[in-house]
This record gives C-alpha cells, sequence and structure tokens, in this order.
C-alpha cells in the first residue's frame, strides 16, 4: 500500500522525531514533579487516500491492555550499504542506540480493512509518552486512543518486525466506526472524515 513517497516521509518523520525528543529533558535530569515533553512533527493527509497510501495495516481493533516501556527508535545499518551510501557507519560519535519511552498497547483486531491481519489476532501497537519509574513523558500532541473501545487504526510497521506498530500519524490516525458506515476521526483536530462512499472505495468494502 505505502508508496516511495510515502515511505521517504515516515523516515522522515522518524530523524525528525529523534532530534526533537533529544532536544526535551532527559528523566535523569527532569525536575521533580516536572514531565518530559517529546516535540514531534507528523506528515499531514490532506485526503483519505492520502492516509490510507501511507499506512502499511489498517485494522479496527479494541486495546485489551497496555504497557509503559523504554523502546530503542534506533533502525539497524541496512545490509550492504557502503560508507559512502551510509554515512553513519563506523562514525565515531554514532548513538548504539536511542532510547524513548512508548506506551505499548495490545490491541485484538475485530476486522481489517487493509495489509496483512487476522481477526482475533492480537497486535502491538505503540503511542509516544508514559509514566515509567515515576517520571511523566508526554508527546506534545498525544494520540488519543480509548482502551475498551473499538476504533479504526491506520498503522505503520510490520508484524514480523520485531517491534510495535505505529499510528501513521498521532492525530490522523485513530478513527472510529460510525453505523452509518463512516469513519470518524478520534481527535478533534483532524480534519479529514471519511465517507461511507470514500471508505467502500478505499478498502474495496462491499
Amino acid at each position: 500500500m505505502r508508496g516511495n513517497t510515502a515511505t521517504a516521509a515516515a523516515s522522515l518523520t522518524g530523524l525528525i522525531l529523534a532530534l526533537s525528543a533529544c532536544t526535551a529533558q532527559s528523566g535523569e535530569n527532569a525536575d521533580e514533579g516536572s514531565p518530559v515533553v517529546y516535540y514531534t512533527d507528523y506528515p499531514v493527509f490532506d485526503t483519505p487516500a492520502d492516509l490510507s497510501s501511507a499506512s502499511d495495516l489498517v485494522v479496527e481493533g479494541i486495546i485489551t491492555g497496555s504497557e509503559v516501556q523504554e523502546l530503542d527508535i534506533l533502525a539497524p545499518p541496512e545490509e550492504g550499504l557502503s560508507a559512502e551510501e551510509d554515512p553513519g557507519l563506523g562514525a565515531p560519535d554514532a548513538p548504539d542506540e536511542v532510547l524513548l519511552v512508548y506506551t505499548v498497547h495490545r490491541v485484538e483486531v475485530t476486522s481489517v480493512l487493509a495489509g496483512e491481519a487476522e481477526v482475533g489476532q492480537s497486535i502491538e501497537v505503540k503511542t509516544l509518552g508514559g509514566t515509567l519509574d515515576g517520571v511523566v513523558y508526554a508527546e506534545d500532541d498525544p494520540a488519543e486512543l480509548d482502551r475498551g473501545a473499538p476504533q479504526v487504526l491506520f498503522l505503520s510497521g510490520e508484524a514480523d518486525g520485531g517491534t510495535p506498530f505505529s499510528l501513521v500519524s498521532s492525530t490522523q490516525g485513530a478513527y472510529t466506526l460510525e453505523s452509518d458506515g463512516s469513519l470518524e476521526p478520534v481527535s478533534v483536530q483532524n480534519p479529514v472524515v471519511i465517507s461511507e462512499d470514500e471508505a467502500a472505495e478505499i478498502f474495496d468494502l462491499e
């Protein structure tokens, strides 16, 4: 589903996220009682088709549990690349890991709209932030997910990639499926409502 342009945008987003997070206070240096804030910059999707094409998996699911974890967001070097193709290879100041705090949600899939998954399967979806060791980590524009409420999630990642899926955007990655077949944004900051006809066309629904 994802094209080259979308992939490049997602890679750039990850880079911006990593750099922005590095400017936030670290948990060790944070003032007591002060949250550590991650500043992020996601792509903005203007149409339902743009949102769908940027997603590797679109499912309706229910959050059954959550756990706050530190995750390494530093992607491993791509095999076969030379130092000229990847300047980070062998750089003396290159970090071994970049740890950020995420809430990892277990999501039971109730419907698969696009991508590879099975109804009844449990997948993991991570959202930035959470409380770990008494320190509150927060995204400047956090994702809004409700435990126990069915939601349609637009996700990036791979089921066998070893890391949880991510929302393609903290504000545009979650919807609720309405009784009329339309998809209503969970976040009030998401202007893209997906009508019944648009949903049927995008996801080839009958």
